[in-house]
């Protein structure tokens, strides 16, 4: 599995920041991202879906490409994920990147990726072949 720039606990490493440093604010109901409304029941219904406040284990490896330069989804709390599950979750930083990462908007966010997806390819095909040449069909 791949992450482009994930916005883990959003709301705590992001929105909540943002409100309390008076980079963010409210218009009525809706928190103001840029010219983006969010409505305050979208922005309340994240803590029930936090990472970092919950105890879960990971059933495959991750991959996270995270821009160094993300004020959006801070790249602090991947290098934490990739802390929590040491071995299981890669994080590779662009030094350039901001939160475009997710839009795959600069050439290095989208070679980030495919380079990523030909490693997973690669050793797909290298690993069926060894299979087919050692008459292995797996489990009967």
């Amino acid at each position: 599995m791949c992450a482009l720039a994930p916005a883990w606990d959003w709301d705590t490493q992001f929105l909540k920041p943002g409100v309390e440093s008076g980079a963010l604010g409210f218009k009525g109901e809706d928190l103001m991202v840029g010219v983006a409304p969010l409505p305050r029941s979208l922005v309340d219904s994240m803590a029930a879906h936090h990472v970092f406040d919950s105890t879960f284990a990971l059933a495959t490896t991750l991959h996270v490409i995270h821009g160094e330069r993300d004020v959006e989804a801070p790249i602090a709390a991947s290098r934490q994920l990739a802390s929590k599950f040491p071995g299981l979750v890669a994080l590779e930083s662009l030094p350039e990147g901001d939160h475009s990462v997710a839009r795959l908007a600069a050439p290095a966010s989208r070679m980030a990726p495919e380079k990523w997806l030909f490693e997973q390819i690669s050793g797909r095909v290298a690993m069926a072949a060894q299979i087919s040449e050692s008459g292995n069909r797996g489990p009967a």
